[in-house]
């Protein structure tokens, strides 16, 4: 009978060294794999979609219909990145340092799209307020965040953590500042750079050796 062991973490010393230049562009490089690819075709399919509905989505979310103004102003704020950062932090503080870079070049990546986008797409928002509808940041935020904690820690902090992502994303519909179209777009762009990231800061592989009867599943953390 083969006997399982706990996953080992290792630092990834035989790799050689790269420059900060490349190891932040490996999300680009690394990312639009065919699961990444998927991904961004998934989402624009999505968005486009929804974009059929976002007038019901409007009639039926808009000015705190299903959501009361306090619950929205929590999706208001967990949207401005402020968690996220503080999360890093934290990250940092407790010795989490891969996890927290992870984190952190999510967040810089995420925000850096969605903002190009927001200015391509100049897009109004519901309110009329301005042009920067197209996509949620406050919703690509937390779902980037989300996306990094589930491949940091697992589903235990990462379905919760969607569930928020979530409730950001109904928040902005509440308060009238974005489309249903718009957080869907946000979602999926949070979810792509988290994972585009976390594809080449971590990596999982099991070793099985017969003659000693074990099994083990070696975690390597790449910095």
């Amino acid at each position: 009978m083969l006997n399982a062991s706990v996953c080992l973490v290792e630092a990834n010393t035989d790799e050689p060294e790269v420059s900060v230049g490349e190891h932040l562009s490996k999300p680009i490089t690394e990312g639009f794999d065919t699961k990444g690819v998927w991904i961004v075709g998934t989402g624009v399919v999505v968005t486009l979609l929804t974009q059929q509905l976002d007038g019901a989505a409007f009639d039926l979310t808009s000015d705190n219909q299903i959501m009361n103004k306090d619950m929205s102003h929590v999706g208001d704020i967990l949207g401005t990145g402020i968690p996220g950062i503080t999360i890093v932090a934290l990250q940092f503080l407790v010795g989490d340092k891969n996890e927290g870079w992870a984190h952190l070049e999510t967040l810089t990546w995420t925000t850096l799209s969605t903002f190009t986008l927001k200015y391509i797409n100049q897009r109004e928002r519901p309110n009329s307020k301005n042009r920067h509808s197209m996509p949620s940041g406050h919703t690509s935020t937390m779902f980037a965040t989300a996306t990094s904690l589930t491949y940091s820690y697992g589903a235990d902090i990462g379905v919760p953590a969607y569930l928020l992502a979530t409730l950001t994303a109904i928040s902005r519909m509440s308060d009238n500042a974005h489309w249903l179209s718009d957080t869907a777009a946000g979602a999926f762009i949070g979810i792509f750079w988290g994972r585009a990231v976390a594809k080449h800061h971590i990596s999982i592989a099991p070793e099985v050796d017969f003659a000693q009867s074990s099994f083990s599943l070696n975690c390597r953390f790449k910095f």
